[in-house]
């Protein structure tokens, strides 16, 4: 009885893998995680969060923050010479603008509105074919503050440029200054609005910017 019972376990000894030393079978017990993969996870966790908080900051695409000072001219005056055909060389051929403006950004060291802003485009370039619809040139910015009472003024230069057959684009800077708040060298910049008749001249919208 002994003898069977000896026989029968190591029957069953023999149908179980043997775990020891040379079994092939290797056993890996899972501590805990090295010191060395721990910073690696809290590094990733610090670069995750401040890479969200950058893009929060920065907000929605496309977004941008304005610091130009910008002056509406609803309803400028433009006068041009009846006829182009009289006005002799092209460079001399000039569009003014006269109006006033309001302020309505960044509005902060400016005098009290109106401003009186007056801007002449000396011709280059036409549309052709109309013989008075400025496409290219140069120009000057006469502006002042008759609400201050010091009167004070200032000047400026620019290159206009036609961006379509309805708004001409200009830009330059500032040449003289009586205004802490723009500096001699400010940017300065906008657009005008062909009148209903060029040739003629008439009332259209215009827009003034400085800095920016």
């Amino acid at each position: 009885m002994h003898m069977d019972k000896t026989k029968k376990e190591e029957s069953e000894d023999m149908r179980m893998p043997r775990m020891g030393v040379g079994s092939g079978i290797v056993i890996k017990s899972r501590g805990a995680p090295s010191k060395g993969a721990a910073i690696k996870r809290v590094a990733f966790a610090l670069v995750f969060a401040l890479a969200t908080a950058m893009a929060l900051a920065a907000g929605p695409a496309g977004a941008a923050t304005t610091t130009s000072t910008t002056y509406d001219i609803p309803a400028a005056t433009a006068t041009a010479p009846l006829l182009c055909t009289d006005c002799g060389p092209l460079p001399t051929y000039t569009i003014t603008y006269t109006g006033n403006g309001t302020c309505s950004a960044t509005c902060a060291g400016f005098p009290v509105d109106p401003a009186d802003l007056t801007l002449t485009f000396a011709v280059a370039r036409f549309f052709p074919p109309s013989p008075c619809m400025m496409k290219s040139g140069t120009g000057t910015l006469s502006a002042s503050w008759p609400s201050d009472p010091s009167l004070p003024t200032a000047q400026g230069t620019f290159t206009f440029k036609a961006r379509d057959s309805h708004i001409v684009g200009f830009s330059g800077s500032i040449t003289a200054s009586a205004l802490s708040a723009l500096p001699v060298g400010e940017a300065l910049g906008g657009s005008v609005t062909f009148p209903p008749s060029p040739c003629t001249g008439g009332t259209a919208p215009a827009e003034l910017s400085f800095g920016g």
